[in-house]
């Protein structure tokens, strides 16, 4: 029969312990190490995008290729901090062998929201990067800008949180999906004739031959930027 004290116990406990957190941190330092390789490669490839938020908290961005190890919610994969319905460029550089990227969004207060989203991107492309509310979750949309200008119009497309119609001049043209961007929509007059769940849309500040992404939710516009 095989007895062990209280003493034996505890020091097996201790060992087992030990072990355990020397496994980790060798697995921390190996996913570092792979990290690094993979950065360290030459970066032959680059893509121009753009960050919006329309989500109702400030937020930052993260990217990082794909294969790495380690979270993209850390400080060296940040992109940009962005204010609610604001925007900006970023051109990322990758290799040609990493081109599916991971995406990530966090709010810039309380950290207590996020979301990913792995994506492929395409050297040389101009790409959107849109985080939205989707109810009270987190969402991002990564996707191809397609400008399609044309002289006396105002052209968009709508990134909408919500379905909700989109008419333009009294008719209803289409009923965008949520998350879905849609196909491109012509507008003559800027004031009064674009609705977007049934809430009217000012496009004044707006160029004529130019085109647009809109990102709307049940409210109506959160933001435009130029495609």
């Amino acid at each position: 029969m095989l007895f062990i004290d209280r003493e034996g116990i505890m020091k097996i406990g201790v060992e087992q312990i030990t072990l355990l957190l020397l496994g980790a941190l060798g697995i921390v330092a190996c996913g570092d190490q792979i990290d690094k390789s993979i950065d360290d490669k030459p970066k032959n490839r680059d893509t121009a995008l753009t960050f919006v938020n329309a989500l109702n908290d400030d937020a930052r961005f993260y990217l990082q290729p794909q294969v790495m190890i380690g979270d993209v919610f850390q400080e060296k994969y940040k992109a940009a901090d962005l204010l609610k319905n604001d925007y900006r460029s970023y051109l990322y550089a990758w290799n040609k062998d990493h081109h599916k990227t991971t995406f990530g969004v966090r709010d810039n207060n309380s950290n207590n929201k996020q979301h990913k989203l792995d994506a492929n991107l395409t050297d040389g492309g101009r790409t959107w990067v849109v985080a939205w509310m989707k109810g009270n979750d987190y969402q991002l949309s990564v996707f191809e800008k397609s400008p399609r200008n044309r002289s006396d119009t105002i052209t968009l497309r709508v990134l909408a949180s919500v379905d909700m119609d989109v008419a333009v001049d009294g008719n209803v043209l289409s009923r965008a999906k949520s998350g879905v961007v849609s196909a491109h929509i012509s507008v003559e007059h800027c004031s009064g004739s674009l609705f977007l769940a049934n809430h009217p849309i000012d496009l004044c500040q707006r160029d004529y031959g130019r085109s647009y992404l809109a990102v709307a939710d049940q409210n109506g516009l959160r933001v435009v930027v130029e495609e």
